[in-house]
């Protein structure tokens, strides 16, 4: 049985992805620090293959991948709220760049090396209006976004360096059940949840590109078994809905239709994109996976998990 670790896997996406690969039949290890992941994200899975300790410990992961010997590792962990990272940028740059760089170190002194696979972001793109494919030109806009892609660019380093087969991910906007991080869906949930009359948030007119969390297990499931080595990916739906539309979609399914949608000057960000959507089409092609799940549908899904259809 293979041997998979999960850094970061506690959270909304490591979580999920957990689950797929026990359906699979891997064996899967969980390294977090629990600061934005919960314990309870991991009950369906052994104590003895949760391992709590910072990215920032280099000897604690170090210790780790020596004792596991993992066939694949997946690297999630990272500060990566917006308006976290935009209040601690030293913290935000010693965490998504120093912890890359210690997990890889780690890996190095390894004999046999494991595939690992980089979980970037859409954050590494220059502004375009266009889908964004994966040879656009990264320019990043937010502090985020530059520390992502510093990530990237000392995974191949490293990797190459060391002979450590590897691939990059850059999701998009990745929604679901238990997003524990206030991102725009779950501010829309929380507001029709306490009964407020409109729902209020920032900019209303930026477009994104929001993939189902299930979607993005079943795509890194996928490179895990394809294992394509040196290779980026986008991870998105192709599609792109403003906030505005969002926000209306959640109303449309809700019995009451009183509610407005409101923008809020202070909760407008400094820097914001107007448009931010994937082109999938080197996905589709090399690895056969496209999105499955139309937002509607799952909308309707969050809706009545919180007791609100």
């Amino acid at each position: 049985m293979k041997k998979v670790l999960i850094v970061g896997g506690a959270g909304f996406i490591g979580s999920n992805l957990v689950k797929k690969l026990m359906r699979g039949g891997y064996q899967p290890f969980v390294y977090d620090n629990f600061s934005s992941g919960r314990i309870a994200n991991l009950k369906f899975l052994s104590k003895a293959r949760i391992i709590k300790g910072d990215i920032l410990d280099h000897k604690k992961i170090a210790s780790c991948v020596k004792k596991i010997q993992p066939n694949i590792i997946f690297h999630l962990a990272a500060i990566h709220y917006i308006p976290d990272c935009n209040k601690n940028p030293q913290r935000t740059l010693k965490v998504n760049v120093g912890g890359t760089r210690n997990i890889l170190e780690a890996i190095s002194t390894l004999n046999a090396k494991p595939f690992f696979i980089f979980i970037s972001s859409s954050a590494v793109y220059a502004n375009s209006s266009s889908a964004l494919k994966e040879n656009n030109k990264t320019r990043p806009i937010c502090v985020y976004g530059e520390t992502k892609l510093a990530g990237e660019k000392i995974t191949k380093q490293i990797c190459t360096k060391n002979k450590i087969p590897f691939a990059t991910v850059r999701l998009f906007n990745v929604y679901g059940p238990n997003d524990g991080i206030p991102h725009v869906i779950p501010r829309i949930i929380a507001q029709i949840k306490s009964q407020k009359r409109n729902i209020e948030l920032g900019n209303l007119q930026p477009k994104r590109d929001f993939i189902y969390v299930d979607d993005v297990s079943d795509a890194l499931y996928k490179i895990l078994e394809h294992k394509p080595k040196n290779r980026v990916y986008n991870l998105g739906t192709g599609k792109e809905y403003s906030i505005k539309e969002i926000a209306e979609l959640f109303i449309k399914f809700l019995p009451r239709k009183n509610l407005r949608v409101l923008p809020r000057k202070n909760l407008v960000r400094k820097k914001e994109r107007l448009h931010l959507k994937a082109d999938i089409l080197k996905i589709k092609k090399e690895l056969g996976w496209h999105p499955k799940i139309s937002i509607s549908k799952v909308i309707k899904l969050l809706l009545k998990e919180k007791g609100l259809l």
